[in-house]
């Protein structure tokens, strides 16, 4: 898998991707409540996830904080689309599957 993104690499190694969504799940991220940047950005680097964990890392505590994209620790950024049917549910549900690996 020449060239591939350091997330699609991890995805090879089941155990280890397992291990990985485990420990950045929304459930595991909303129960730290100090040094959350920091358990993100030391996953990332520690997974191999990103080349840019630390950045990652703040872009993801930001969205864990908005309540446009997380809210009650459920993912509702896509939920105004399939309320008005603009998208479908399988649309919605295979963009997050393929974009947002941490929503599985």
């Amino acid at each position: 898998m020449d060239g591939a993104e350091p997330i699609e690499r991890l995805m090879d190694y089941a155990e280890r991707y397992a291990e990985f969504v485990r420990k950045l799940s929304i459930e595991t991220l909303l129960e730290i409540t100090t040094g959350s940047k920091e358990h993100i950005s030391n996953q990332l680097k520690e997974y191999n996830a990103t080349r840019f964990y630390n950045r990652r890392a703040e872009q993801i505590k930001n969205c864990l904080e908005n309540e446009e994209i997380v809210k009650d620790g459920k993912i509702v950024l896509l939920e105004d689309l399939k309320n008005s049917g603009i998208v479908n549910e399988d649309k919605l549900e295979m963009f997050r599957l393929k974009k947002c690996h941490f929503s599985k």
